[in-house]
């Protein structure tokens, strides 16, 4: 199909890749707003549980994609079952829909792409069932294709107010496009999820704020969002366990930055380590962190050995490159070629920037 039209089938990672940016910047707590969901609107969280460990259950069935497989990918009797169980009497149809557009991506229309569609579902679904999923779709793709316009409009997104105010008018739009209640049921557990990791990593990411004040607020958040039952819900957290501890390691930030102390900092990282991380991550991580620090104790002395032969004035400069360069074999070994390498890209970068500062500015 053509570019608009494939434009549907990347929108949602667009806009995932751009509310990640407001994600990770170290953006101060957003001040209060209304919630696009809280508790008492959008899916409850155990209907995202289900949601997550329903599509788990399909993905792990999946065959990957080749991009020169024409064919379908999966076992149709598979995907047929696994789909009908969540399809009817749910909100989790965007999932099915999201499949359908990768499964004919490759459509020369957007009418040769429901063409296609449309033979799928009416070979998985019965008729009066599969007529309302296809026209449901075709009111999906249509609003979709909007939205990636909308997107692109709307500009960078470089804050967490600025992902919120994307995420707020994409479902606005939807809801006007699509009407309140189709909108909210197809799309209330991808944006309520986004919505809650914006305002969380907000929170985390906030340097003025202890580790006490953060959970303090991550836990109203919580309960302002998904209710009292969601304190200790694992859907909410970080997928992996190194993702649970790179969260936990930016919670305590302003706390370790504030000890003293080399070794008690050392010692409260390795508390956080030993708390999310399996024993053997812990002893990779550690054995990794050991060789780096005496990798950079071997180039520091190095580099001091290094200034004495260049400052040597009873040396001529083919004798200072001659020991210099044994000097390097001598005490950095494996190590000198990748640091020899590091200082040939430092020079170039140093001499663009230094040729950069240097050009005359033309402007009228």
């Amino acid at each position: 199909m053509g570019v608009k039209g494939r434009m549907i089938f990347t929108i949602a990672g667009l806009l995932l890749l751009g509310l990640l940016v407001a994600l990770y910047t170290r953006q101060p707590a957003p001040e209060e707003a209304a919630y696009i969901f809280d508790r008492d609107t959008g899916p409850a969280i155990e209907q995202v549980a289900q949601s997550k460990e329903q599509m788990a259950t399909i993905r792990a069935h999946q065959k990957p994609v080749q991009d020169d497989e024409t064919g379908p990918a999966e076992s149709d009797a598979l995907i047929k079952d696994l789909f009908s169980q969540i399809i009817i009497g749910s909100g989790t149809t965007l999932h099915y829909f999201t499949w359908l557009g990768h499964e004919f991506r490759r459509a020369t229309s957007r009418e040769d792409h429901l063409a296609q569609v449309k033979d799928r579902i009416f070979s998985q679904f019965p008729a009066e069932e599969a007529g309302r999923l296809y026209a449901t779709y075709q009111r999906y793709l249509d609003c979709e294709m909007a939205v990636a316009d909308l997107a692109a409009r709307f500009g960078p997104i470089t804050t967490t107010e600025s992902g919120l105010e994307l995420l707020r008018e994409v479902q606005e739009f939807r809801r006007d496009f699509l009407g309140t209640e189709l909108a909210d049921r197809l799309f209330g557990e991808q944006v309520k999820e986004k919505e809650y990791s914006l305002r969380r990593a907000a929170i985390v990411s906030d340097p003025d704020l202890y580790a006490e004040e953060k959970q303090a607020a991550m836990d109203r958040l919580t309960q302002e969002m998904w209710g009292e039952a969601a304190g200790t819900e694992i859907s909410l957290q970080p997928p992996t366990a190194y993702a649970r501890y790179q969260d936990a390691l930016a919670i305590y930030q302003k706390d370790l930055d504030e000890i003293a102390e080399e070794d008690d900092r050392r010692a409260a990282i390795e508390d956080i380590r030993n708390r999310y991380l399996p024993p053997d991550a812990v002893e990779r991580i550690n054995a990794m962190e050991q060789q780096q620090a005496e990798e950079q104790q071997a180039e520091e002395a190095y580099f001091a050995a290094e200034k004495g032969i260049a400052e040597d004035t009873t040396l001529s400069e083919d004798q200072k490159a001659e020991q210099i360069e044994s000097l390097r074999q001598e005490m950095l070994g494996d190590q000198a070629g990748a640091m020899k390498r590091r200082q040939a890209i430092e020079n170039a970068r140093e001499a663009m920037l230094n040729q950069i500062g240097s050009t005359p500015d033309t402007r009228p």
